[in-house]
């Protein structure tokens, strides 16, 4: 996995994280932009997959959002390494 696909995973990863944070707690993108020290227009970006998370949005989440920090990153590290199974299987086309 090379360092574009690691950041499409962090993306990818981020942006359902945030959406499903919201739909449980009935979050408004505004709540979830205050939470992560943000704009509604960054929280957007972060939603539609137009950017990916820093350093600091990912620590808001894990110190401020996340109920149990622990456990996201260990469903994140069990994702990471199932993508990265599912791309080894993946026959390369020449």
């Amino acid at each position: 996995m090379n360092q574009n696909e690691i950041e499409l995973f962090v993306k990818n990863y981020i942006r359902a994280y945030l959406l499903q944070i919201r739909e449980q707690n009935k979050f408004s993108q505004e709540k979830v932009a205050n939470l992560l020290d943000t704009s509604r227009r960054g929280c957007v970006k972060l939603e539609s997959d137009e950017s990916c998370c820093d350093a600091v949005t990912l620590i808001l989440i894990l110190f401020v959002v996340e109920k149990d920090p622990r456990e996201f990153i260990s469903k994140m590290r069990e994702e990471f390494f199932r993508t990265i199974e599912e791309i080894a299987a993946d026959p390369i086309l020449v």
